[in-house]
């Protein structure tokens, strides 16, 4: 995998714009940039680390750097959809199983380089489990559980052949064959990984692979979210079609209660349950392209000292238990632009009334957290910089005006959510 020689820059002026959740399409692209060097940069040194053996893994790195050569932003979109940085992670920390993976993997990858840039290649690879998973593109299911793959790019096709049997793509339809899932949308562009065995980076398990009704359930929750973000909030919406490539369906859990988590191994994917509603998933994609947003960000500058990143010692008004320094500035963060996305949602007829909701309670919510940052002895220069923008953005929502019955529902809420969390805490 070549390594890029090249330095990645955000000037002053986009660490403010980033502060205050409005980065233009320049300053993402410098983050997306910065985070593909550092996981080409990784990835290598795991590699030359586990020496995952065979002339498998050389072969599949020859044709990865021929597909580069040939148009490298096709490559580098197409690694950003095989969760390199977990595996690269795994590597790297010696994790049972996972540099067997390595010619199995890097061949299934360098042979969809080669389909997608159009370049010759032919690359044999094993087939473990009768799985044989080609990312961003589907995955193939075969009667034998252990079997040899021949994968072979030419002419912008790929014919994947094994033992009799062939597969040429691409394809929507053959035996054995489940074609990624995919949402396009204007400016929306997403992949639904509900295949890659690699997605497993999130702490809830992902939901097993989706039939086809419950994916065009996906689809339309996640193509109204996105059209009702569009017509409240355009801005916001194009940076979050920017900045989200992938949602990864999570198994929905017993308690029934949504849930949503990004992965800072991943920048712009998104994990979450099924969708329960258009609204409730347009804040759900505002809310976690921003803590991917910070997560760019703190490449470039440290907001708190290091070594204070794991200490727990704050109440966060957002969940029961304590939280450090840096999951602090991380909710604060992402809660601001779910708030400010319910401020938005206040302009629709058929949001308006729980958007009120939402938004009085999420603004005492960001009130408790932003009285407590400022003194917070762990903040560097520019993490007191940053705070100071989130303060004047919390204030702008409090300008919002609302109804003071709104407003006393809030409180109540937060009231009895904190009793709640005592208790919790005390048992």
């Amino acid at each position: 995998m070549t390594l890029p020689a090249r330095r990645h820059r955000l000037s002053s002026a986009q660490l403010t714009d980033i502060a205050w959740g409005r980065p233009d399409a320049r300053a993402v692209q410098v983050l997306y940039d910065a985070e593909d060097s550092r996981l080409r940069l990784l990835t290598a040194e795991a590699l030359r680390r586990s020496r995952p053996a065979g002339p498998a893994v050389l072969d599949a790195l020859v044709v990865l750097q021929a597909a580069q050569r040939r148009d490298d932003r096709a490559v580098t979109d197409l690694l950003r959809l095989d969760w390199l940085g977990p595996w690269a992670t795994d590597l790297l920390g010696r994790r049972p199983g996972a540099a067997g993976q390595a010619a199995t993997r890097l061949g299934a990858l360098a042979a969809v380089a080669a389909l997608r840039t159009g370049i010759d290649a032919r690359l044999a690879v094993e087939v473990t489990g009768g799985v044989l998973h080609l990312p961003g593109t589907g995955t193939l299911t075969i009667d034998h559980p252990d079997a040899e793959a021949v994968l072979e790019a030419r002419g912008g096709r790929l014919d994947v052949t094994v033992g009799s049997r062939r597969l040429r793509l691409p394809t929507t339809s053959a035996p054995g064959w489940s074609p990624a899932h995919t949402i396009q949308d204007g400016a929306l562009h997403l992949l639904v990984d509900d295949q890659h065995p690699g997605r497993d980076c999130f702490r809830e398990p992902p939901a097993p692979p989706l039939p086809e009704p419950v994916f065009r359930r996906w689809h339309d929750l996640i193509t109204a979210a996105w059209r009702l973000l569009s017509r409240v909030a355009p801005q916001p919406a194009g940076r979050v079609a920017q900045g989200v490539r992938v949602i990864v369906p999570l198994a929905d859990p017993p308690h029934g209660i949504d849930t949503s988590i990004s992965c800072v191994e991943a920048l712009g994917a998104v994990a979450t349950t099924t969708p329960s509603d258009p609204a409730l998933f347009a804040v759900t994609l505002v809310h976690e392209w921003s803590h991917s947003l910070l997560n760019g960000m703190l490449s470039f500058v440290d907001l708190h000292e290091p070594a204070t990143a794991l200490s727990a010692s704050y109440l966060a008004p957002w969940r029961p238990d304590p939280r450090p320094i840096s999951g602090i500035l991380h909710g604060t963060f992402a809660f601001l632009a779910v708030a400010e996305t319910w401020q938005a949602l206040l302009a629709d007829d058929s949001t308006a009334e729980r958007a009120a909701a939402e938004l009085a309670l999420h603004r005492l919510r960001l009130a408790e957290a932003l009285a407590l940052l400022p003194a917070a002895p762990e903040l560097t220069a520019q993490g007191r910089r940053f705070v100071e923008i989130l303060r004047r953005r919390h204030a702008a929502l409090m300008d919002t005006p609302l109804r003071q019955q709104e407003v006393a529902a809030a409180a109540a809420r937060l009231d009895e959510q904190r009793s709640v969390w005592a208790r919790q805490r005390r048992s």
